[in-house]
């Protein structure tokens, strides 16, 4: 009932303020037909979403979603202690369309760097008696269990993202040519797929392109972005550690950042997903900071639509057909192979 109130109270001082973004907050049940079609519950679910003229052709709806899972333990206490390791793309929040592949999408990457106060952690959650006296630590694995159950909505939600339809006679023409070029030099595709987009189609043809597929008119396409939650009672610690690794204090904080690895993520949704990674964010918060975190994360949402709005006009032009390309390259060469993955070589990254 606290979470509850908290995200209604936030999401209605928040309408009086940007009337142009629709905000709402309410529980969530869905079924999943790959489980059988059983029911499943959301806690609490937060949305903003905005529709943006882009250009003559281009309209984005802009989508950010905040799944909530909430945790009631007697007694709890949760303490953080922030890895010391250095990430190449540490913020890899999901951003999700079909856009995806192109430079203006790309953009959005830069977007997380608002989340650059916060350091990946690892989360030991204690049952401290009177606030004094450590009995245990909690057996079940909350955080893993409400992550996995965050990202089984997110998989699901995703799912149901209408596709776009490549077959165009450009785009078939140039991936014929992309092919010659992979087969004349043996490189991996993804290694060689922004230099050979930028080196080979011009903007002449990416004109041509938008003519077949406007006609014009405008098109609104989706991005979503999802943000999961742990809200969890009691207070949370960022642990104090000296050079020797010892614990020398505890400070207070309203909310950290962890990851999970959630098996078979991202599966079928990873061709539209922005930064692909087997390290599964969410982030963990109480009921005291609950209401920082949505404001941290509306501002996520204003940093995305500047970004949108603001790119160049370059950009804007050429992402449909290096959208195209990129979903035809994926379909082609991704989808045939049955390979696991490796963190240092991530297909998506190099082809950002």
């Amino acid at each position: 009932m606290i979470v509850s109130a908290l995200c209604n109270n936030y999401v209605n001082r928040f309408k009086k303020k940007d009337k142009d973004i629709f905000a709402r907050a309410e529980r969530i049940i869905y079924t999943d037909e790959k489980n059988g079609n059983v029911c499943r519950e959301i806690d609490h679910f937060v949305h903003f979403y905005q529709e943006l003229e882009i250009d003559k052709n281009t309209g984005v709806q802009l989508i950010l979603n905040v799944p909530i899972e909430c945790k009631n333990r007697k007694n709890c206490e949760s303490f953080s202690f922030i890895e010391e390791q250095k990430l190449d793309i540490p913020y890899n929040f999901i951003i999700s369309s079909t856009m995806n592949g192109s430079e203006y999408f790309k953009n959005l990457i830069d977007s997380m760097s608002i989340f650059s106060p916060l350091k990946p952690s690892l989360i030991s959650i204690l049952e401290i008696e009177n606030g004094k006296n450590p009995k245990k630590t909690f057996d079940e694995q909350i955080v893993y269990n409400a992550g996995t159950s965050l990202y089984d909505f997110i998989q699901f939600d995703l799912a149901q993202q209408q596709e776009s339809d490549n077959d165009n006679t450009i785009v078939n023409i140039l991936f014929k040519e992309f092919n010659k070029y992979l087969s004349q030099e043996h490189y991996a595709w993804w290694s060689v797929f922004r230099d050979w987009i930028t080196n080979n189609i011009s903007n002449a043809v990416c004109d041509d392109y938008n003519k077949a597929v406007f006609k014009n008119g405008r098109i609104y396409y989706g991005i979503t972005a999802y943000l999961p939650l742990l809200c969890i009672n009691g207070p949370i610690y960022n642990v104090k550690l000296d050079s020797k690794m010892k614990i020398n204090g505890f400070k207070p904080v309203k909310f950290v950042l962890h990851q999970i690895r959630k098996k078979g993520w991202p599966m079928d949704i990873e061709m539209n997903v922005l930064i692909n990674s087997l390290d599964s964010p969410i982030i963990i918060t109480n009921p005291y900071g609950l209401l920082s975190t949505l404001k941290l994360i509306s501002e996520w949402f204003k940093w995305m639509r500047h970004i949108i709005l603001n790119a160049s006009t370059q950009q804007k032009r050429r992402w449909p057909l290096e959208s195209a390309f990129f979903r035809t390259a994926y379909l082609f060469y991704v989808s045939k192979e049955k390979i696991g993955k490796r963190s240092d070589l991530n297909i998506y990254n190099y082809s950002l």
